[in-house]
């Protein structure tokens, strides 16, 4: 087609519209406008440039989308999916009290490194949204963890590289940020127990009758959510296994759920096998539970858990963590969270030098690297005894 038949003189100049290449997601042709251009000859020179660049496949002007319409369509549709309720819930946190305040109504296309880091240094400066107004300052003003502003530098870089896989952006602007530096902490080792520890918490524990799920938490290192979502079908007494089929969770608003392990979860379905001490335990409970619904009927622990409380009903995660804490402030040990019951686990089976690639098949680790960077301190100790052990065996 003639070029000058494509340019049009309107009132405030000349103006084209042609083919810029077709839509990603329909797959249809698009047309875009352009203009106004002082002369013919201008209108002329750039119809030719983007039109080459069509052909090139370089041509890119970014639609008009502002940021918190793309940061909820892509957290729904993209990042909600195979997450863990709980994730999703403290990432939500994230989009709703740090980014769309922030970012909310910017065209993600003026989004670029220096809005970034600007961001990030006012975060730091501030320690809370650095747009949102609190009432009583000094009272909301706390400090941001760097691994905390990882997390948040994380969630935007996977949001900006899909961006510019759905042709949003051309360049994400995370990639020359700064970049949130968390050191590698080796005090990991002052968050878990010595084994000495373990016993002086556990006796205290079976005074309050609590004993069984902490028992099997600190000898499987499995997840709080997993702990409290095992179910009697996921114990198999006869090979003394436990298998991780899911997790247990509080939704807000909703109450305790329970949430199957899907076929792309990093630790889906691991078999963890048992020692005779957690066998017989569980053996003990299962007894009792069986016991309690002959008298009460099915509707006792209908959904077949393995921890339950006095009415039959799944542990809140919530009630086991406080019951937790509130054992662990009493006694002289050091003052670790329940979470800090997985630390442990992990950290005694490197102590005694079970491989690395077994301990983050327990842990339900996406790859070893994970758990040697995690307890880096459990490593160095084992090398440490590993060359002592070579120097007595070649001086002695």
């Amino acid at each position: 087609m003639d070029i000058d038949k494509l340019i049009k003189l309107k009132a405030k100049g000349y103006y084209f519209r042609i083919d810029v290449g077709k839509d990603p997601i329909t797959g249809k042709r698009r047309q875009q406008s352009f203009g106004p251009f002082k002369t013919k000859t201008e209108a002329k020179k750039e119809l030719i440039k983007i039109r080459t660049q069509v052909m090139e496949g370089t041509y890119f002007k970014p639609p008009v989308k502002d940021f918190e319409s793309f940061i909820n369509e892509w957290f729904e549709t993209v990042y909600c999916q195979n997450k863990s309720e709980t994730t999703i819930e403290t990432r939500r946190y994230i989009v709703d009290g740090h980014l769309i305040p922030y970012f909310g109504k910017m065209h993600i296309k003026d989004i670029n490194t220096r809005v970034i880091d600007t961001f990030f240094a006012e975060l730091r400066k501030n320690g809370r949204n650095p747009q949102k107004k609190a009432k009583h300052e000094e009272k909301e003003k706390r400090d941001l963890s760097e691994s905390y502003l990882h997390i948040i530098f994380s969630l935007l870089n996977q949001a900006f590289k899909k961006a510019v896989a759905w042709g949003l952006i051309k360049v994400n602007p995370m990639e020359s940020a700064q970049k949130p530096v968390v050191k590698n902490n080796k005090s990991k080792r002052n968050k878990a127990w010595t084994k000495e520890e373990v016993n002086i918490f556990l006796e205290a524990a079976s005074k309050k009758g609590l004993v069984a799920p902490f028992l099997v938490g600190v000898v499987t290192g499995i997840r709080r959510g997993e702990l409290l979502g095992l179910q009697w079908e996921d114990i198999d007494f006869g090979n003394k296994a436990i298998t991780i089929n899911g997790t247990l969770y509080r939704r807000k608003g909703e109450g305790l759920k329970y949430k199957p392990k899907t076929k792309t979860d990093s630790s889906d379905n691991r078999v963890i096998p048992i020692p005779d001490a957690i066998v017989e335990v569980l053996r003990k409970e299962k007894a009792l539970q069986d016991e309690m619904r002959e008298k009460l009927g099915d509707s006792y622990n209908s959904e077949n858990f393995v921890f339950i409380n006095d009415k039959g009903k799944p542990i809140d995660p919530d009630y086991l963590t406080r019951k937790f804490r509130e054992t662990v402030k009493i006694l002289n040990v050091k003052q670790i969270n329940l979470h800090g019951l997985r630390h442990t686990a992990a950290t005694l089976l490197m102590k005694l030098g079970v491989h690395v690639k077994i301990v983050s098949d327990i842990l339900g680790h996406s790859r070893v690297q994970v758990t040697l960077d995690y307890y880096s301190h459990s490593n160095e100790e084992m090398m440490r005894q590993s060359t002592n052990e070579l120097e007595q065996h070649i001086f002695s």
